[in-house]
């Protein structure tokens, strides 16, 4: 059984590896660097300011935020198929063996994300609220076994066959966490002694009378590849993944917005609103991009990081250009298909002025500053004009 799963976690890798490529392309890595950049930028200045009941508040909500979110980053991996039903059924008391060493991996690798949000919190808990490095340590290691008891949690559900329903896992994923972390700052020994003890006690009841759960395990795998798969499918085309189109009533009114008088245009419009990767994906990094530059109150970096979001938005729509290239109707109306091209040009016109707004709200509240807010929607405006006219019509070409 080990042969078994070091096979499905090698062709795992390789997957993973052949989407990499196109996730982490030269227009998304720069707005990442730009982003963290401004964060950590803001980050350094925070620890810098006189503290404050108001910001020591503000730190301990940040320090729940971090525990709640490295503590249920990721979820329980097992790598089984739908047919091991079948076929691996009989080897049912080896199959505890493959489940074991599917713990053991995915121990060895959570326990990196909650070190990187522990070693992130780090100068907050000691500057903001002068918590000894002792204790910053004692919290850091109590994250780090916090992320086993939820891997091992995931092992059970695996092993057992009582199911947990969504208030035990609000309960045991949110609360429980948050106590355990608040408890870690004041008595971190009795906090790190009970986590243990919880670690143990999950290990302990997972072995005791347990089998594996067949049906639970190849249904809570298949879950978590759909979600890494719609995750990628927002980058680049994942086979596996159908998105099914459907009218959206509430988005109604931006498709007449979007569509003006013209039919190729509607069409584009619908596409747009209807299909769920150009909306989501538009709308998710446009929430990102408007919270990444309010946070950002350094005036030059936050245009900046406006504009490199804006870019990496309206590139990431290029794709709708070729929305109906086997679009049988539209081919064989030739009013339709010489038009498509300027209609497709004249959507993104229309959609560029959401990031206008949005960037130059967030500049303007992030830096007070009226004349570098304006200066940013002007910036902003221009390059959605040459992304939408000029390159749209080189890109165009080249693709025909």
């Amino acid at each position: 059984m080990n042969e078994v799963w070091h096979q499905r976690l090698t062709a795992y890798h390789k997957e993973l590896l052949r989407y990499a490529k196109y996730i982490f392309n030269d227009h998304f890595i720069i707005a990442v660097l730009f982003l963290l950049g401004g964060i950590g930028y803001e980050y350094a200045q925070l620890l810098r300011t006189p503290v404050t009941r108001q910001l020591q508040w503000g730190a301990l909500l940040i320090t729940v935020c971090c525990v709640v979110i490295t503590t249920n980053l990721g979820h329980w991996m097992t790598l089984m198929k739908p047919a091991d039903w079948v076929f691996l059924r009989p080897e049912t008391v080896r199959m505890t063996r493959y489940l074991q060493t599917a713990w053991r991996y995915n121990l060895a690798v959570g326990w990196g994300v909650p070190l990187v949000g522990g070693i992130i919190v780090i100068p907050l808990l000691h500057h903001v609220l002068a918590i000894s490095r002792g204790i910053v340590l004692l919290f850091v290691m109590g994250l780090i076994i916090m992320r086993g008891v939820v891997i091992t949690a995931g092992y059970c559900q695996s092993m057992r066959p009582d199911e947990a329903g969504w208030q035990k896992q609000l309960i045991f994923r949110g609360v429980l966490p948050v106590i355990s972390g608040l408890v870690m700052l004041v008595s971190p020994w009795l906090a790190l002694v009970v986590i243990f003890a919880w670690l143990v006690g999950g290990l302990v009841l997972a072995h005791h009378q347990g089998t594996v759960q067949w049906q639970r395990s190849i249904t809570t795998e298949q879950h978590r590849m759909q979600r890494l798969y719609r995750i990628i499918n927002l980058f680049v085309t994942v086979p596996t993944v159908t998105v099914r189109a459907h009218r959206r009533r509430w988005a109604d009114g931006m498709v007449r917005l979007l569509a003006g008088q013209d039919a190729m245009q509607g069409l584009v419009a619908r596409a747009f609103v209807r299909s769920g990767d150009y909306l989501g994906m538009f709308v998710r990094l446009l929430l990102v991009g408007t919270v990444g530059v309010l946070v950002v109150h350094n005036g030059w970096l936050a245009v900046a990081l406006a504009v490199i979001i804006d870019y990496l938005i309206i590139f990431q729509l290029f794709p709708l250009e070729h929305h109906f290239d086997d679009a049988i109707f539209v081919r064989i109306t030739p009013s339709l298909w010489t038009q498509r091209k300027v209609a497709v040009r004249r959507v993104l016109s229309r959609l560029s002025w959401a990031p206008v707004i949005c960037f130059t709200g967030a500049v303007l509240c992030g830096t007070r500053s009226l004349e570098l807010a304006g200066l940013s929607g002007v910036l902003i405006a221009v390059e959605n004009y040459l992304l939408s006219a000029v390159f749209q019509r080189f890109h165009g070409r080249r693709n025909a």
